[in-house]
């Protein structure tokens, strides 16, 4: 359990089960050079729900992650009172602090979860995903929904991403659910709540 909190805890800079997206209907497949991703905000605040599965271990947990440009705070509480982990993160330094006090440092979320568990997962990429954005500058495609204007996934760097919901919040459309796969990773999210810092 507690190697599946690190694991969901550095994906998400990464009770009850996540029901997983149910895929969207897509309208086109375009290279993320030939499309305009959506507005979104830099600053934010989003609570929901992350299941997340590895080979041989998987976990569900409470999400609150606040963003506040590249300062961030992401909490984690598992069910029932199994525990829960912090990471504070600004650029070029990230501590991981879990409910029993023990601290973790590194220059980096990969860093921390490779120093934490062994595994080297993208955990920078969730920061754009989560808000419904490609990463910048890593190539891949997107698909499009009927509109050929809203995004319903992108796969970038060997990551599948879909999105099946998503919420107006302040004059932005950002995702209500979605799920990421990767070589032996899963991870879905559902929102609660979002808010966007003006």
């Amino acid at each position: 359990m507690k190697r599946a909190l690190t694991i969901s805890l550095c994906l998400a800079l990464a009770g009850c089960g996540v029901n997983p997206p149910q895929p969207g209907k897509v309208g086109a497949r375009k290279s993320l050079a030939d499309w305009r991703p959506p507005a979104a905000p830099a600053s934010w605040t989003v609570r929901g729900r992350a299941a997340v599965k590895v080979p041989d271990d998987s976990a569900t947990l409470s999400v609150y992650w606040r963003q506040d440009q590249a300062h961030y705070r992401i909490s984690l509480r598992a069910p029932l009172g199994a525990g829960g982990a912090r990471l504070d993160g600004e650029p070029g330094r990230v501590v991981l602090t879990t409910s029993d006090g023990e601290r973790r440092l590194a220059a980096s979320p990969e860093g921390l979860l490779q120093q934490a568990t062994g595994f080297d997962l993208p955990v920078r990429y969730l920061k754009w995903w989560i808000r419904g954005l490609p990463t910048p500058d890593l190539g891949g495609e997107v698909l499009l929904g009927d509109d050929h204007a809203t995004p319903t996934g992108y796969d970038q760097d060997g990551w599948t991403v879909r999105y099946s919901d998503w919420k107006a919040v302040a004059g932005y459309r950002l995702p209500g659910r979605f799920s990421v796969k990767g070589e032996g990773v899963r991870l879905r999210f559902a929102v609660s709540h979002w808010q966007v810092s003006q």
